[in-house]
């Protein structure tokens, strides 16, 4: 299978992007990935997933984009949004892939999934969701003086920079995916770990994970995911959790549940995991993907 990198310029920034597979070759159309953001996360998130597709010698290429302020794309100091990110991929759709594409959505991207289907909609043949939040939280008000408030005060403060290196400690890291992440303790391994050190070692990458847990991401989407009409998967693991409060004592049922009868065009399975499925079980999401795809065409 093909590897290959390339960058390309979203105002005047530098986006970073890996390929697996041949963008030119055949005629199956491509998966492209939007990964979580948190500490150290990248489209380096999507490497197991990606080993897994490639051995079972599938046809469609990969793309794993770096979102703007992760990896190894620019790290602008500012807030980041859904629509920034969900513009930088309209600019990659566009200049690059040229075709549409399937989406893969790991966790709290599922508002720049959205928002790309909206700038974008004859580029989106359809969305695999992992772990998306739960209802209630997609579909919550949005508190902007809240958000801005945490930004100013803290996030974007000294004493923000000092709590980020202490979130990118070993100790931190290790800790939270043990308790927020991973079914296992026994999965949070050196190899997730090294991906989230390297990921978070330059100290500007704390301006999108911030941009993130201040909760500018937040609103209500109802109309927007009731309003999409291209079908969609939602994945979720059989112990899946919530850290926000408004939906942490759902079950992965009734998480399930919600995405299935709610959206248009959607269908809803769980799969053994918590909530970073195509990291912890790449096998069982390889399969629930390419068997959903196959079923779609």
């Amino acid at each position: 299978m093909p590897r290959s990198t390339f960058a390309y310029d979203w105002e005047g920034q530098a986006c970073f992007c890996r390929v697996e597979g041949d963008l030119e070759a055949g005629s199956a159309d491509p998966i492209l990935s939007l990964h979580p953001i948190g500490v150290g996360l990248s489209g380096a998130f999507w490497q197991r997933f990606s080993h897994e597709w490639n051995a079972r010698r599938l046809s469609q290429p990969l793309i794993h984009p770096d979102l703007i302020g992760c990896g190894r794309s620019a790290m602008p100091d500012r807030i980041l949004r859904p629509e920034h990110w969900a513009d930088q991929i309209a600019v990659l759709l566009d200049q690059r892939v040229r075709r549409p594409v399937w989406l893969l959505v790991q966790g709290a991207s599922l508002p720049v999934a959205l928002d790309l289907q909206a700038l974008r909609p004859q580029a989106i043949r359809g969305m695999v969701l992992f772990g998306p939040p739960s209802w209630k939280v997609m579909t919550g008000p949005a508190d902007e003086r809240l958000a801005n408030a945490l930004w100013r005060g803290f996030f974007h403060t000294p004493l923000g920079g000092l709590f980020y290196r202490y979130a990118r400690t070993e100790r931190f890291l290790r800790s939270f995916s043990e308790k927020e992440l991973f079914a296992r303790s026994s999965d949070v391994d050196a190899e997730w770990l090294s991906m989230l050190r390297e990921g978070s070692r330059d100290l500007a990458s704390r301006h999108a994970v911030f941009s993130f847990l201040a909760g500018f991401w937040r609103r209500d989407y109802s109309d927007r995911l009731r309003q999409l009409e291209v079908p969609v998967l939602a994945l979720f693991g059989d112990q899946a959790s919530g850290i926000s409060r408004r939906g942490k004592r759902d079950t992965p049922q009734i998480k399930a549940a919600d995405y299935a009868g709610r959206l248009p065009r959607a269908s809803a399975r769980l799969l053994g995991g918590r909530n970073v499925l195509p990291w912890e079980t790449p096998d069982q999401a390889v399969e629930a993907v390419h068997t959903w795809m196959a079923q779609q065409a």
